[in-house]
């Protein structure tokens, strides 16, 4: 079963059957961005193309504070599944894949 179930017409999401709770929609974005492709691996450029305003005139280090963000509140629920895959970018593990 999945771990994770996203409501797109409330903008909800839930985990392990509980609300993550106080997520921005930056942060709902990014994460139905990444439960719509698990085990895909996205960069930040990819990330930024897709969620933010194009061009984007920032740091792409934005993308960073927002998937902590988004760890933070996936944290209080259960085990991480937002992975870091390191030099390359962010990745999505469904725990109930396995």
């Amino acid at each position: 079963t999945k771990s994770v179930k996203i409501n797109t017409v409330t903008r909800e999401a839930y985990y392990n059957n509980q609300l993550i709770e106080n997520l921005t929609p930056k942060e709902f974005d990014l994460l139905l961005t990444f439960v719509r492709s698990p085990k895909r691996v996205f960069n930040r450029e990819q990330l930024l193309k897709q969620l933010w305003e194009d061009p984007f005139y920032g740091d792409e280090r934005t993308v960073d504070a927002h998937i902590k963000k988004l760890r933070q509140k996936i944290e209080v629920i259960g085990p991480q599944i937002i992975q870091t895959v390191w030099g390359v970018g962010y990745k999505y593990e469904d725990p109930g894949d396995h």
